[in-house]
């Protein structure tokens, strides 16, 4: 296990495979050797196999009555069905639960919680997740799945501080490259997210590389699922696609079917939409809504339907449109999480916008402005402050506007020198000059002529 950990997880699956062969007939041992193969084999890929093993070993271990053993063998279960996209098995959370009540405490790094955490994560409940991983946050930090669970339900923040102390954590214990790889991709999730997608794009190719020696495909998968949604984010559809349809289609291969997890995949849809490849962006979010159906999972459903509402706008059905983001919307008042709802929030504003409804169009995108930027989701709040901008009338801003400084904008929008606002205003030069400083720091221009641009002036919401 070790050799694998090292970065060569052939060596790994090898010496595994000798131990199993040579374990006779010492349950013990032959129940440690078989989880270890199964865990291995899950980090290869091969999720049949390995669930194959993880049942043989819970076999061995409901024998012996290794109550440890089982509760390893039934978490082992459990990580192989939600990557592989089925049912957990009926109880066997609970069944776990209670084996830990039992067994007593673990190893901070054999904690089952940490399993539970990631199943949990998996399935698309990060509130249940981050509950489980408070408690845990030592071990959370090599992991990295605090930092997901705190991305997902909006905590970007500490996300970022957490994903770079997870790195530290990982540089002071000495890991061996494979080990931080964790840590590699949380950081490059967090900044990918925060729209620092240059340091996104170095944390992430390093983990490809890293992932890819060490033959951790979920790893490489995840990593380029970030990249794709960097470029995404900087409006690179053709580059986001490059990398998330490899992505799904390396999924698909080595049989990982949960759509919660590396759910930023799921980008690909907006992706092809930008590119006009409108069928398999159809198909894609067809497939993505029987899963959700199938499951009763929020995120994919809202997703979905999003992306339905996203070729509907295209081929010029708007009122479907904002039939599916209706839907969409209504599963993420049951999701929870607020970036995903701000890139809906987003579609709609358009939607609505290409529908001639202004009104309703810029409050929205108002929403959706007002949830990325408490995120810190600067790249997509510029994306919604683009949107604002062709609406016309009051732009999209990173604070409000007090009334003086909305008649000094606009009077200078309607071709006012400074001097005749300060005599219109009643106000000196200086102040005005300070005002219009104000005004372009919030709005997010640079200079009058783009402040006009901005404002219509036969505009009645202004």
């Amino acid at each position: 296990m070790l050799i694998a950990l090292d970065g060569d997880t052939g060596a790994g699956v090898r010496l595994l495979e000798a131990a199993l062969a040579e374990s006779g007939p010492d349950v013990e041992l032959r129940t440690t050797v078989t989880r270890k193969l199964a865990d291995v084999y899950g980090m290869q890929g091969r999720l049949p196999e390995s669930l194959h093993l993880q049942r043989l070993a819970l076999g061995y271990a409901e024998a012996s009555g290794d109550l440890v053993g089982e509760t390893d063998a039934l978490l082992g279960i459990a990580q192989a069905a939600v990557l592989m996209g089925d049912d957990l098995p009926v109880g066997l959370l609970d069944r776990v639960e209670k084996l830990v009540r039992i067994a007593g405490p673990r190893a901070p790094h054999e904690d089952p919680e940490l399993v539970l955490a990631f199943v949990d994560t998996m399935r698309g409940d990060a509130r249940t997740a981050a509950d489980r991983l408070e408690r845990l946050y030592r071990q959370a930090l090599e992991h990295g799945l605090l930092v997901t669970a705190d991305v997902l339900t909006g905590r970007w923040q500490r996300a970022q501080r957490l994903a770079h102390d997870s790195m530290l954590a990982v540089r002071r214990a000495g890991n061996p490259p494979a080990g931080r790889v964790p840590a590699l991709l949380a950081v490059a999730f967090v900044d990918a997210h925060l729209g620092e997608v240059d340091r996104a794009r170095e944390y992430a190719t390093a983990a490809v590389e890293v992932a890819e020696r060490a033959g951790v495909p979920f790893a490489v998968i995840e990593a380029r699922t970030i990249l794709g949604f960097a470029a995404l984010s900087e409006g690179d559809a053709p580059g986001a696609h490059d990398h998330l349809a490899a992505a799904l289609r390396h999924r698909r291969e080595l049989g990982f079917h949960e759509p919660v997890w590396a759910h930023l995949a799921w980008s690909e849809l907006d992706a092809l939409v930008e590119l006009g490849d409108l069928d398999p962006a159809e198909a894609l979010a067809r497939g993505l809504r029987e899963r959700g159906q199938r499951f009763g999972h929020p995120y994919p459903l809202a997703t979905a339907a999003r992306g339905h509402a996203l070729v509907l706008a295209t081929r010029g059905d708007l009122g479907g449109a904002r039939a599916e983001l209706d839907r969409a919307l209504t599963e993420h008042d049951r999701l929870g999480w607020p970036f995903e709802r701000a890139r809906t929030l987003l579609t709609l504003g358009v939607v609505l916008r290409r529908d001639k409804q202004k009104r309703a169009a810029r409050e929205t995108l108002h929403q959706a402005l007002a949830i990325f930027e408490d995120l810190g989701a600067r790249l997509w709040a510029a994306k919604v402050t683009a949107e604002l901008a062709r609406i016309g009338g009051w732009p999209a801003a990173t604070g409000s506007l007090t009334v003086t400084e909305r008649r000094v904008a606009r009077l200078v929008a309607d071709g006012h020198t400074n001097r005749e606002v300060a005599d219109l205003l009643f106000l000196s030069t200086k102040t005005v000059a300070a005002h219009l400083t104000s005004i372009y720091a919030k709005v997010g221009v640079r200079s009058r002529t783009e402040l006009s641009r901005y404002l219509s002036p036969d505009d009645p919401d202004t």
